[in-house]
């Protein structure tokens, strides 16, 4: 079953945990399910407002 991802090459993520941010670069790369981890943290990050 194919799973769409809104994840696009710019959108600006931030952990809630640790304050992390990052931009996306290669969408998907680190996709699971529309989720994208923390590398700091590894909780869940989520687009920023």
């Amino acid at each position: 079953m194919d799973k769409s991802c809104d994840m696009q090459i710019g959108d600006q993520y931030s952990c809630e945990n640790c304050a992390f941010e990052m931009e996306v670069i290669v969408p998907c790369d680190v996709c699971d399910e529309g989720r994208i981890m923390c590398p700091c943290c590894g909780e869940n990050m989520h687009p920023k407002e």
